[in-house]
């Protein structure tokens, strides 16, 4: 029997069949790291908070970047993977908290992966304002510790083939 996993596209339009190529470019979090990095963005003067946490996500993606590529090469990087989850209600929840954060969301898609998976738990690897190194601490329990939870998520890379599309 094929396992399914499901996919919130807020930045384009997927059609049933599209085959998808998964990790050799960046998506979403590293085109969100290279626009502030590369663009600057931001007025320092008027948006200081987000300064900061603009400056701790980078803090923490690069740290997790680092972890990955000199101890576990083979897992997905979260610079460049997809975000899934396993059920479409898990999926319609993280609709709700992309719509808070004023992220446009366009469908839900099912889709058939060929590739690298990795469950992983967000809260091995909190937004909490932490040094480079401490960062790196979390990173290696967030790539490490793959039991399922309630609020686990997938990473991929790889081809991934839309099965089913859900306009919302």
């Amino acid at each position: 029997m094929k396992k399914y996993y499901y996919h919130l596209v807020s930045d384009n339009i997927w059609q049933v069949g599209d085959k998808i190529e998964i990790g050799s470019k960046g998506f979403g979090m590293w085109n969100d790291v290279y626009d502030f990095v590369a663009m600057n963005k931001l007025d320092f003067k008027t948006e200081k908070d987000r300064v900061i946490e603009e400056y701790d996500f980078i803090i923490r993606e690069l740290a997790s970047e680092e972890v990955r590529q000199t101890e576990f090469p083979n897992l997905p990087s979260r610079l460049r993977c997809l975000w899934l989850c396993e059920d479409i209600k898990d999926c319609e929840k993280r609709v709700q908290e992309f719509r808070r954060l004023g992220r446009t969301v366009s469908q839900i898609v099912k889709v058939e992966l060929d590739g690298n998976i990795l469950n992983v738990n967000p809260e091995n690897l909190p937004k909490s304002k932490k040094s480079y190194n401490q960062y790196k601490e979390c990173v290696r329990k967030f790539f490490t510790d793959n039991e399922k939870r309630e609020n686990s998520v997938i990473m991929f890379t790889g081809i991934l083939t839309v099965v089913e599309v859900y306009n919302i």
